[in-house]
């Protein structure tokens, strides 16, 4: 009688030490039929192999015989190789009853230290102004106007400013007298007057002409 792999997969799923038959990874542990195909068992010219997953607590060698035994009157005289793939392992070993992470309770209490109604610098309220991307910075803009009135020869950024107008080496009119200034010095910016001689100018000297004599 030749083995027919449905009755194999019957009688040993039927086996206590069982927990199902194990189809492999991708299914390619089966035998097909005509329009069907039978997961778990292989049916090869030379044996007959049977893929299982085991019971929970129950020894593996004690399963392997309880298959070999149930499977070898139907398998047509062919040997069976017996392959335990997994154990099926109860849910509640695996942590199935713990809680899940979200819904346990907060030990430090950092839901209070930061709340998610705090808002954040540069956050919009409802209410504010939307700024307008396009707008200068007034701090940078600031900093930049100091920059250009600190460089020689740079353009006044604000219109009415005294000091706008002052050329380098000037000084503004208000401007107090430094106390170490010494009469003849020269400040930078005033014309350079030439030094007075110390010596009297001379005088000209005229010429008389004498005649050389009366009239004839």
């Amino acid at each position: 009688m030749p083995a027919d792999a449905e009755v194999i997969a019957t009688v040993v799923a039927a086996c206590p030490s069982v927990a199902r038959l194990y189809p492999g990874r991708v299914a390619e542990v089966a035998t097909y039929l005509p329009g069907r195909r039978v997961e778990g068992v292989r049916l090869a010219e030379d044996q007959l192999e049977v893929h299982v997953v085991a019971a929970w607590d129950v020894p593996l060698p004690q399963v392997a015989d309880e298959v070999r035994g149930a499977a070898a009157p139907v398998a047509g005289g062919l040997p069976v190789a017996v392959y335990i793939d997994d154990v099926d392992i109860p849910p509640a070993l695996l942590g199935a009853d713990e809680p899940p992470e979200e819904t346990l309770p907060d030990p430090v209490g950092q839901e209070a230290l930061a709340p998610a109604s705090m808002p954040l610098p540069g956050d919009t309220l409802p209410g504010d102004p939307i700024p307008d991307p396009l707008a200068p910075d007034p701090v940078t803009s600031e900093i930049q106007d100091d920059l250009l009135l600190a460089e020689p020869g740079a353009a006044p950024s604000v219109e009415g400013d005294p000091a706008a107008d002052v050329l380098p080496g000037e000084i503004l009119p208000d401007d107090p007298v430094l106390e170490d200034e010494v009469p003849g010095d020269v400040i930078p910016g005033e014309p350079v007057t030439p030094p007075a001689s110390s010596q009297p100018p001379k005088k000209k000297r005229t010429s008389k002409k004498r005649g050389t004599g009366g009239p004839a």
